[in-house]
């Protein structure tokens, strides 16, 4: 077992924050767009402690969640059985790095901030792709490539790891014990996709405007965090705002 994932309190404080927070409603609108909740079968591939699928399972899908972290797992259940949908829920401990075997297809499948973490994209796209039922959709969130050189430029004026930043595909991150993670462009995400026999593909850029702005105490407060709400859902699909947004989303059809 990897023990550093099990030590998930700098995640758990990082999803209070009004960026995380900026981030999971933008990746619900964009979901909004192309799937009603109610009674989907929806498998969150590293879904950690469910928080990009709780809101599926208020509102009447039946999710299951695979995820390395058996913490992780624990704290979906306590969050599902808070907001009693615990009925609506199956976890699955297992490392994903090593692939995942289950015996049903499902009407959604969310692979958010995983990719990052893993070396096996190109297998658990297989794997994601052979559980999807016909006309069902693929939902994939990865941190943009373009979007690294900004935080150190913006927030500590420090040129050097900036230009450094630049066309480098991994980055360390102090999440997990100073873990070395993995960097992609959303046309790369696409060309993976590309193999396979989707229907339609589209992309979406997430947080494109929320992390270059400094003042980070302006961003709680209700008015100006909801102008930038709009902001950020005008920007999704505007080139070329989407290709330096912080995160990439795409959906596919199969």
């Amino acid at each position: 077992m990897n023990e550093k994932y099990e030590n998930i309190e700098k995640w758990l404080n990082y999803q209070e924050s009004t960026w995380a927070k900026l981030r999971y409603e933008l990746t619900e609108y964009v979901l909004r767009k192309h799937i009603k909740p109610a009674n989907l079968k929806v498998l969150d591939i590293g879904g950690g402690n469910g928080k990009e699928s709780l809101w599926l399972a208020k509102e009447g899908a039946n999710v299951t969640i695979i995820d390395i972290s058996q913490n992780m797992l624990n704290d979906a259940k306590k969050k599902y059985t808070e907001n009693n949908v615990a009925n609506n829920l199956k976890t699955i401990k297992t490392d994903l790095s090593i692939g995942f075997s289950l015996d049903e297809k499902f009407d959604l499948i969310l692979i958010h901030n995983l990719f990052s973490y893993v070396n096996n994209v190109e297998s658990i796209l297989k794997q994601a792709y052979a559980y999807l039922k016909k006309g069902s959709f693929l939902s994939i969130m990865h941190v943009n490539r373009y979007s690294e050189i900004f935080p150190p430029l913006i927030f500590e004026n420090d040129l050097d790891t900036a230009f450094d930043k630049v066309g480098k595909r991994t980055a360390k991150i102090d999440l997990y014990e100073d873990t070395e993670v993995y960097r992609f462009t959303a046309d790369e995400m696409i060309q993976k996709l590309e193999k396979y026999n989707f229907g339609k593909i589209e992309k979406y850029g997430i947080i494109s405007m929320c992390n270059l702005i400094q003042d980070n105490e302006i961003k709680s407060q209700k008015e100006y965090y909801e102008k930038l709400k709009k902001l950020e859902i005008r920007l999704m699909q505007e080139y070329p705002y989407y290709e330096i947004a912080r995160f990439n989303q795409i959906v596919a059809v199969k």
